[in-house]
């Protein structure tokens, strides 16, 4: 895996930044929560990192 890199330039929207870090296939998860939210332990088929 490539280490990220910071790029200085003219401001992207959201939906292209988000675009340029997904993987050309495959799926990525996300998952924004509120304060003081807790998650029951579960499992997936592919390991979570």
């Amino acid at each position: 895996m490539t280490q990220p890199q910071v790029v200085k330039g003219m401001p992207i929207s959201r939906e292209a930044a988000i675009y340029s870090l997904l993987p050309e296939t495959d799926s990525v998860e996300v998952q924004r929560d509120t304060p003081h939210r807790v998650h029951d332990k579960h499992l997936h088929h592919t390991g979570e990192i």
